[in-house]
Order: C-alpha cells, then structure tokens, then sequence
C-alpha cells in the first residue's frame, strides 16, 4: 500500500471514529432530555428515524411577544464534530 493510500485509510479511519462518537454523544444527549426529570415545558426535539445527526424540534412563542400562541419549528443538523462543533440551526 502507498504512502498516499495509507494516510487516505487513516483520514477515512479517523472520521469513522469521530462520526462514532458523535453519534453516542447525541444519543446520550437525547437518553438525557427524555428521563429528565425537570422537563421542558413547551419545548420538544427529537433525531430523526434515519439520521441521529438531524433534528427537528418545536417550541412556544414567548409570552407578552408577538409569537405568542405561536409555535417555531426548527431543524438542527450536527456535523462529526459534536459536541466541540454546534449545530446549524
């Protein structure tokens, strides 16, 4: 094996990895929000069915604000670098 064919193997081993240990973060993170036992009152998120590194969540518009009654939605997309990196909301 060439030494270019080497570091390619090392590159895709490393962001292997890295993918791994995001996804444990995230499912820890996500174990975490749903056994808590001060929940989130107006807020919800979850991963989707296929993709641990996507989101979708909703939350309630703030009171006395012109979002209130209101519900946002909102998608967070997590990279291989979760938690060091955040998410793009």
């Amino acid at each position: 094996m060439s030494k270019v064919d080497q570091m390619r193997k090392k590159a895709i081993e490393e962001r292997e990895r890295a993918k791994r240990m995001a996804g444990k973060r995230l499912m820890k993170d996500m174990k975490e929000l749903n056994e808590s036992l001060t929940p989130l009152i107006g807020v919800s998120a979850a991963p989707l069915e296929n993709s641990i590194f996507v989101w979708h969540g909703n939350f309630r518009g703030g009171r006395s604000t012109v979002y209130q009654n209101s519900i946002i939605h909102f998608k967070l997309e997590f990279t291989d670098h979760y938690p060091f990196v955040p998410p793009k909301i």
